[in-house]
Parts: C-alpha cells; sequence; structure tokens
C-alpha cells in the first residue's frame, strides 16, 4: 500500500463523484474524523511531506505541516492543512480544511486498527503508531497524544540489508540516538467517530427533537400574543 495515496474500496455516490461527500451516506454508515494537530521530537531533521490515517482499507492524506516550532524538531498541522474524505473510488472534498474523514459501516469503523503515519520523502524514514478504535465513545471527540515507532516493513528491510552487509560497527538502531534521553517522538490527534443510532434509539432521538421543536414553537407564539396584548396601566398613575 502506497501511504501517499488515497486508497479507496467503495463505489462512491453520485454526489461524491461530484466533488462532496454526501451526508446521507454518513448518516447511513458511520464516520471517523481525525484532525492531525501536531508532531514532536521527531527523530529526523528533514520536514515531514504529510500525515496519513488508514482504517478499513482506506487511506487518506492531510497536507504538509504549517510551522515549526522554534526550538524543537516538533510541526504544527492544523487549521490549514489539506484534507480528504475517503468513502469510494476517489477522494471528495472536507468541509474542514484540517480533517481528514474515512466514511464505512460503523460496527466495522469500531472494531478496526487505525494506522496513523508521519510521512518523509525518504520511505526508510516512516514513523507510525496503532490505535484501536473501540477505545472511542461515539459522537465524543478524544484528544490523543500517541508515540511514533519506525513503520515495520521499513525497519524489516533495513534490518535485512544491514545483516547481509559487513560492518565493523555493528547493527545501527532503527532511529539516531544522539541522546539516550531524548524524547520519544509523538503525534497529536484527535478524533471522533459517529454513526446512525440504533433504531430505538434513533426513534426517541427522532421523538425527543420533534417535542422540543414544539415547545420552541408554542414558545414563539406565547411571546408573540404577550407582546400584543394591551398594558395595564401604573396604578400609581389612576
Amino acid at each position: 500500500m502506497n501511504p501517499n495515496s488515497n486508497v479507496l474500496t467503495n463505489q462512491p455516490s453520485a454526489a461524491q463523484r461530484n466533488g462532496r461527500p454526501s451526508s446521507a451516506d454518513i448518516e447511513k454508515k458511520g464516520c471517523l474524523e481525525a484532525t492531525v494537530l501536531s508532531v514532536y521530537d521527531l527523530p529526523f531533521a528533514d520536514r515531514p511531506l504529510a500525515v496519513t490515517v488508514s482504517s478499513c482499507g482506506m487511506t487518506v492524506k492531510s497536507g504538509p505541516p504549517i510551522a515549526r516550532h522554534k526550538d524543537r524538531n516538533s510541526y504544527r498541522f492544523a487549521a490549514g492543512g489539506g484534507s480528504s474524505v475517503s468513502s469510494g473510488n476517489n477522494s471528495v472534498g472536507s468541509t474542514s480544511p484540517d480533517t481528514l474523514k474515512l466514511v464505512a459501516p460503523l460496527q466495522d469503523l469500531y472494531k478496526s486498527m487505525l494506522t496513523v503515519r508521519v510521512v518523509y520523502a525518504d520511505t526508510k524514514q516512516y514513523l507510525e503508531t496503532d490505535f484501536s478504535l473501540r477505545q472511542l465513545r461515539i459522537h465524543e471527540n478524544k484528544w490523543l497524544i500517541l508515540n511514533l515507532t519506525p513503520t515495520p516493513s521499513t525497519t524489516t528491510s533495513t534490518t535485512t540489508s544491514q545483516a547481509l552487509t559487513p560492518s565493523s560497527t555493528g547493527t545501527a538502531p532503527s532511529l539516531p540516538e544522539e541522546d539516550s534521553m531524548a524524547p520519544s517522538p509523538t503525534i497529536r490527534i484527535k478524533l471522533k467517530l459517529s454513526g446512525p443510532y440504533r433504531p430505538e434509539i434513533a426513534a426517541l432521538v427522532g421523538l425527543a427533537q420533534a417535542w422540543f421543536g414544539v415547545v420552541d414553537k408554542m414558545e414563539e407564539k406565547t411571546k408573540s400574543t404577550l407582546g400584543k396584548a394591551p398594558k395595564i396601566p401604573n396604578s400609581k398613575l389612576l
């Protein structure tokens, strides 16, 4: 799987082919919203190109970081990065400029693992982390700080090449070790898992919304009626 491209599985709807996500599809299925906030203490001097999030056979990619920390090898992504929504064979636009969306059945998303990867120009520098979406509560935002490690395939290929190449200095570490006390690389990300309610819950929610709608209309009519009623003169003036 190429992390630099959107890898999609389902056929897009007409709304998606026209460049906009279908709210009906999101309501009927499910949606994972991921907002990449920042990455901290990266072990490489090179600037990362983007961050990808993958789940249920789909991958979407953010834009490049928008700012670098002045004292640390850290970058900020949110508020201005690229975005995309994944739900078919094409990527479609998102309503928020820094939110990535994966659209799939809620039960599939909830059972899956989310892979978050920091992408560099050199694939050997890729960093990633996995997160079980079972830890999320439906319709609630979750702010996370996750530790990053080298991509397994990259580490394996590097180890294999080192094993075939004689070296008097021994095996090189996967990450540069300029300082053994250096903090581990991390990523700050906000996740939200949403989807349709169960039929009985959806019925209760719909009933509650209808009830509050009636109450609001009655309150508006009452205020309007009272506003038109004649005012009672002040007793002191009688």
